[in-house]
């Protein structure tokens, strides 16, 4: 093998664990291949989050579909909400509780990052999950094509993450957060190949489900802008819960559009 040949394998190999550290980090899907950790790796693993959520989207839909041939489609989707919840650690929705108690009780800098570190849910977390969870339930239910929703929104919306931490500062304490490896040193090459993939995306699917396209550049860009601007003014950066909770703000705003 020449070194050529050496370097594109190695590259393909690196890519190929990068894949998989993003299953690890944003599921509880247990990893299949051997990881050689590395905080490089760890940063580079956030361009497959997309893919990650189409992976899971797949899950979704095809749960949705196999349950449809028994129940109501709203027993399906509050089901099929429950397997997200599993498989996924509720890892986004925790981030959704977390930023709401601490933007909501903390009248400093440093006193909301101090309750978004604390692991209790106070009322404003606790109410926010309800609404966030109820209104996503109403909205797939209401949607033209549930299982096409179930598909696509979920890899759309994790681009949002990807676009704050392009273009802001991280400020909470790296050592008490595990976003931290994931967020520092994001490439924007690797950021435009996770934007291309999820325009594609919409693309490809605006086809069976109208107005996609244009949801999906709306959704990203008004959870991206608004969400993101809050967060300057309140923070000064974002937190690893902060880029959690711009998944679930997404995914609503994406499925108010469809």
């Amino acid at each position: 093998m020449t070194e050529q040949e050496t370097q594109r394998a190695s590259r393909i190999q690196h890519e190929w664990q990068a894949f998989w550290l993003s299953i690890g980090f944003l599921t509880r899907i247990p990893m299949l291949v051997r990881i050689d950790y590395s905080q490089h790796l760890m940063n580079q693993c956030s361009m497959y989050f997309p893919l990650v959520g189409l992976l899971l989207g797949a899950l979704y839909a095809g749960l949705f579909a196999l349950l449809n041939l028994v129940w109501s489609p709203l027993i399906c989707v509050l089901v099929v909400l429950c397997f997200h919840l599993f498989i996924t650690g509720a890892f986004h929705e925790d981030g959704l509780a977390d930023s709401v108690d601490a933007l909501g009780g903390g009248y400093t800098v440093e006193k909301r990052l101090e309750i978004m570190k604390d692991s209790r849910i106070g009322t404003y977390g606790t109410v926010a999950l309800v609404m966030a969870l109820g209104l996503k339930a109403a909205l797939l239910v209401d949607a033209k094509s549930i299982w096409l929703a179930l598909l696509v929104v979920p890899a759309i919306s994790r681009l949002t993450p990807l676009l704050l931490m392009a273009f802001m500062p991280y400020v909470t304490d790296p050592d008490k957060s595990k976003s931290k490896p994931v967020a520092e040193a994001f490439s924007r090459q690797r950021l435009l190949v996770s934007c291309v993939f999820t325009a594609l995306i919409a693309l490809v699917f605006s086809a069976w489900l109208p107005g996609l396209w244009l949801s999906a550049l709306a959704a990203v860009a008004i959870v991206a802008l608004l969400w993101g601007w809050y967060l300057q003014r309140q923070l000064g950066g974002y937190t690893g819960d902060a880029l959690g909770a711009s998944v679930v703000f997404c995914e609503l705003v994406l499925l108010l559009g469809v």
